[in-house]
């Protein structure tokens, strides 16, 4: 195992891996390669595929970060709170359902009065009730 310095890819990747939580198991299982290959990125023995950065940015992974060590500049800190949580869920939801999730945002988006839509709302307290009935 190579020394890992903090200026390096390995470490900045751990690090992205932390700000976005998660064991490496889950993100290998996200981005499709073993636990193995993970662990092989993140201690410097073996080099990050482009196909798999190219995958992680969809998960809210700094690439640009990881690469070269400058973080990479957003407007997150312009969301109010509502806006930060439904980010922090569509990070963690599964790449193959975010599209599913696109489709239905997209059908939403252009009411601005959400009584105008046909689609029947959940109230998720209500969810949760029923789970607990059960």
């Amino acid at each position: 195992m190579k020394n890992i310095s903090d200026n390096s890819v390995p470490f900045r990747l751990r690090a992205e891996r932390k700000r976005l939580g998660g064991t490496q198991a889950k993100w290998a299982d996200e981005i499709s390669v073993s636990e193995k290959t993970w662990r092989r990125w993140e201690s410097g023995e073996s080099p990050i595929p482009s196909d798999s950065l190219e995958l992680m940015i969809n998960y809210g992974f700094d690439v640009n970060y990881i690469l070269t060590g400058t973080q990479s500049k957003t407007d997150v800190l312009d969301l109010d709170a509502e806006q930060r949580e439904i980010l922090a869920l569509w990070r963690r939801v599964p790449l193959r359902a975010k599209s599913s999730l696109m489709v239905l945002m997209q059908q939403l988006a252009p009411y601005t009065d959400m009584s105008d839509a046909s689609i029947e709302f959940i109230d998720p307290d209500s969810v949760h009730s029923e789970k607990e009935k059960v």
